[in-house]
């Protein structure tokens, strides 16, 4: 709904779904938060190597879905409700940065390329460190010799940060990679299709790691 509003200008899809998608937020508040920590789901599934606690993009999916009804609030005109959900986003990325974030180092939960994506794209990472997170990201990266590492959530969140702090080239050099994992390695192997795992098991025509088409037009184009 957010996506169809913010390129299409068109509420419409807000409008009607407003009460019942301000329930899930609520449903994640009073059944799935534990002081503003959220474990429940599957997480960065099919990770190329390291896996990421769901509870690290979970609780920053927890955060969006926040200020998000915060934002749909104000389109359908209920300034009471932009409150709650502001002050519950303001909460939840308190409890993230308490307990995830390391203040003097910059590290991100288990430190790797999803946690610190994740923490950089959703808008998690603390002001101050977000110049040391970066470069994290980036060395992290770099040591794993310019390969990708990560499922389908640090899919979106790796390249998009990077490309976002200026290191749009390190993202060109592994998303180009055709050693395994990665996009390059499955055109060796003759894909023409998006593969659901970087193995190649299971679906050979699968949309979860297809955020890639959309840093090629916000990146490239």
């Amino acid at each position: 709904p957010w996506y169809i509003y913010l390129y299409t200008g068109d509420d419409s899809i807000i409008k009607e779904n407003y009460e019942p998608m301000k329930r899930y937020v609520d449903f994640l508040t009073r059944e799935k938060s534990n002081n503003g920590i959220v474990s429940w789901g599957l997480g960065d599934w099919c990770p190329a190597k390291t896996r990421t606690p769901s509870e690290i993009t979970s609780t920053a999916y927890y955060f969006i879905d926040a200020q998000l009804i915060q934002k749909f609030a104000q389109i359908v005109g209920n300034p009471n409700d932009a409150k709650k959900y502001a002050d519950l986003a303001t909460s939840i990325r308190s409890a993230f940065i308490a307990k995830f974030v390391d203040s003097i180092t910059g590290a991100v939960g288990n430190d790797s390329q999803t946690a610190l994506g994740c923490a950089l794209y959703q808008g998690l990472a603390p002001d101050a460190l977000v110049e040391t997170i970066v470069d994290k990201l980036a060395e992290n990266v770099k040591a794993n010799g310019n390969k990708l590492d990560y499922g389908i959530l640090g899919s979106k969140y790796v390249p998009n940060a990077l490309a976002d702090f200026g290191y749009r080239d390190l993202v060109y050099a592994m998303l180009n990679h055709t050693d395994f994992p990665g996009y390059g390695f499955w055109i060796e192997q003759g894909a023409t299709t998006l593969w659901e795992n970087w193995e190649g098991g299971g679906s050979l025509n699968h949309v979860m790691f297809g955020d890639v088409s959309a840093w090629f037009y916000k990146h490239l184009g």
